[in-house]
């Protein structure tokens, strides 16, 4: 488990810092034109759905706060989430992501396979 939170920290981090310097960046004006569309995975079921769960709110309420403000590069946010964070799915769903739902940024999944292997082998 710690060895999942430390890699979210890796990634949310450099994340979360590109999304506020946008932020920052557009002044204090009401987001307007088309959205910003930002596609991504969670395991909200199985083992990992607890801490996904988590992910979720904080993911929902930061687009929440940033549409309320001058939202990314003055454009609203638009949060894009699929529920399976399948190893034997995962391409088609990014796959997807892009190719259907056209969005301009991607979150990568915060458990993948290798990482659950080597966590598991050891702990």
């Amino acid at each position: 488990m710690i060895l999942v939170l430390l890699n979210s920290r890796r990634i949310v981090g450099p994340i979360s810092l590109v999304l506020m310097l946008g932020l920052a960046a557009t002044g204090a004006a009401a987001p307007l034109g088309p959205p910003v569309r930002i596609g991504g995975t969670l395991a909200l079921t199985g083992p990992l759905a607890p801490t996904a769960l988590l992910h979720k709110i904080a993911g929902e309420i930061y687009v929440e706060e940033m549409n309320r403000g001058s939202g990314l590069l003055g454009r609203p946010v638009e949060w894009v989430l699929d529920d399976q964070s399948k190893p034997e799915v995962t391409r088609s769903l990014y796959e997807r992501l892009i190719m259907v739902d056209k969005v301009d940024l991607l979150i990568g999944p915060y458990a993948t396979s290798p990482m659950t292997t080597r966590r598991s082998l050891s702990g």
